[in-house]
């Protein structure tokens, strides 16, 4: 299972999220991907071998944004709202390029969460934004249907899971950054089931499910029994438009930084044994902050994401000692470049979207 990096930060939020298949890639592969609008490129699904030919699933349509006081739903942790007002002219500056968030094929169906308006906190902070989305079906045959009536959040590490014959998703009650409750459902929206109450964050993998409550790590089985906690020195942030955030969640473990004793350190929780380890507690030799966006334990290798002084971000491969093994690529956050997709530290897999295509790079 490979799902979206999520950056606890204010800055996560423009990070594009997908699902990607388990397998390495190969001729066969096709993802299906969302896809942020310019210029050049409607937004919508697409879907492509990683360095082959894309080609448009569904066609979106970019909106511009207005301010409402009337949101669909209220959220005690922002203080502005904006929804979709009209269709955007190729003159308007500031569209809604991201009309779609998450993308995952199951068989011949694909379901997506679609925008219906947005949370900002502004505040001294700096504030933030969390996207609060609807859950929809496109059957083999183009239809579209909501699965669900229930909201969900682009705060949340996995907007939404199809794992075998059920849908998981952390339901949105009355915040936008938090407050989730991590619902178990059919396909089709029905039978659904409570697993957990008051989490800040959501995720799947393997057959387990992942949330951070109350500033800790905690896992539990798909069907909500075997519930256990992980304690880092450092407290995992989240449920808040001003939190810095400390943690990003990849396809092997989770990342941890944080200040212990002064000292900056980084941990790295591991899926494949559970167990906690501290890595890079020196940090980068280029003297760049990192945000870790995966790790192989075994080959003590890293991949992170550092900001560039002339704008973008760097993604590249180091070891453990912060040592630069490879330069990857350039991404960028706002949309006007290429757009991280997905990295796996173990496969030596880079995939990231440059306009409607998807491109592969090994390492």
């Amino acid at each position: 299972m490979m799902k979206k990096f999520r950056f606890k930060a204010i800055i996560g939020a423009l990070l594009l999220s997908t699902v990607l298949p388990t397998a390495a890639f190969g001729a066969s592969n096709e993802v299906y991907y969302p896809v942020i609008g310019s210029s050049k490129t409607s937004p919508g699904i697409y879907k492509a071998v990683p360095n082959g030919k894309a080609s448009l699933v569904q066609k979106e349509t970019r909106y511009v944004l207005k301010r409402t006081s009337n949101p669909p739903i209220a959220l005690k942790d922002t203080n502005v709202y904006t929804v979709n007002s009209r269709v955007a002219k190729s003159t308007d500056k500031y569209p809604n390029q991201m009309p779609l968030q998450h993308v995952q094929q199951v068989g011949k169906d694909v379901y997506f969460a679609r925008f219906l308006f947005r949370g900002e906190y502004a505040g001294g902070c700096g504030g933030g934004y969390a996207d609060i989305l609807e859950i929809y079906k496109r059957s083999s045959s183009g239809k579209i249907s909501k699965v669900t009536t229930d909201r969900v959040s682009s705060d949340a590490a996995d907007i939404f899971k199809v794992s075998g014959s059920y849908l998981y998703y952390a339901k949105v009650e009355n915040a936008g950054f938090g407050n989730f409750t991590i619902m178990k459902s059919r396909l089709d929206g029905k039978n659904k089931r409570v697993l957990q109450k008051g989490v800040s964050d959501f995720w799947i993998n393997g057959t387990y499910i992942y949330f951070e409550k109350s500033g800790k790590l905690y896992r539990m089985a798909l069907d909500g029994k075997g519930l256990k906690s992980f304690s880092f020195k450092t407290k995992l942030y989240g449920d808040g438009g001003c939190d810095g955030g400390n943690y990003t969640v990849g396809e092997n473990g989770v990342s941890v930084s944080g200040y212990v004793n002064d000292k900056y350190v980084n941990y790295f929780f591991d899926y494949a044994t559970g167990k906690i380890t501290t890595q890079l507690s020196g940090g980068l030799k280029d003297d760049r902050h990192p945000y870790i966006l995966d790790m192989d334990v075994n080959k003590k290798r890293l991949v992170a994401q550092t900001f560039l002084d002339d704008g973008g971000d760097q993604v590249s491969v180091y070891d453990f000692s912060g040592n630069l093994i490879k330069k990857l690529h350039k991404v960028d956050f706002w949309g006007g470049g290429p757009i991280l997709h997905s990295v796996d530290a173990k496969k030596g897999e880079f995939l990231y979207i440059d306009g409607s295509s998807l491109k592969l790079i090994k390492f």
